[in-house]
């Protein structure tokens, strides 16, 4: 629970998902909380308690402002002294994004992610990542898929994937799923799992 020395960190772009209005109203009337937001219900209830309200640029979609909301988010757990050097680290991360986007050529990121998306079409993409390390990427890369794309697509991390769901790849058997691999670095097992899959 959040107790009298905590502060609630409540985040909706809309200010109506349905997982942060439910945790919001629960919270005693005082609990330290502020609202991240564009509007929504979420900011009714803040303003209503008297909760501080940052306020997110409206008019785009969710999954598109998610950057405003980490900035924001790195900001207040900096202020708090949760996370010295948040803000500086999240200016960092962006400014290597934006040098990954503008590579061009055939090794450009742009080039390698058309040929990844040429080799998903018409199979399903089951993301793989490792656990403590890319698991969360694998995850989102999915779920970027189930909203972008609008079709089914699925996660699993290392090592559970090595021992549940590479059974469903029968050796030398074509399948309709796809697997993409999130590594940092590729264990003997790891390459092993590559190896098989890939044949």
């Amino acid at each position: 629970g959040v107790g009298p020395r905590d502060l609630a960190v409540l985040s909706s772009y809309s200010g109506n998902t349905e997982e942060t209005l439910k945790f919001a109203r629960g919270l005693g009337r005082r609990t330290s909380a502020v609202a991240v937001t564009s509007g929504g219900a979420l900011e009714r209830l803040a303003r209503s308690r008297r909760w501080p309200v940052v306020a997110l640029p409206p008019g785009w979609p969710p999954r598109a402002a998610l950057g405003f909301a980490l900035g924001v988010l790195g900001a207040i757990l900096e202020r708090c002294g949760s996370v010295p050097g948040a803000t500086a680290g999240l200016r960092s991360g962006a400014l290597k994004l934006r040098r990954l986007h503008l590579m061009g050529g055939k090794k450009g990121l742009g080039s390698r992610a058309l040929a990844l998306a040429g080799r998903l079409q018409g199979r399903v993409p089951v993301a793989v990542g490792v656990s403590g390390e890319t698991a969360g990427t694998a995850r989102r890369f999915a779920c970027q898929l189930n909203e972008n794309t609008k079709i089914p697509a699925f996660w699993a991390e290392v090592p559970e994937f090595g021992h549940n769901l590479i059974s469903g790849f029968p050796r030398g058997v074509k399948t309709a799923v796809a697997p993409v691999f999130f590594l940092k670095r590729a264990s003997g097992e790891t390459r092993r799992l590559l190896a098989f899959v890939e044949q």
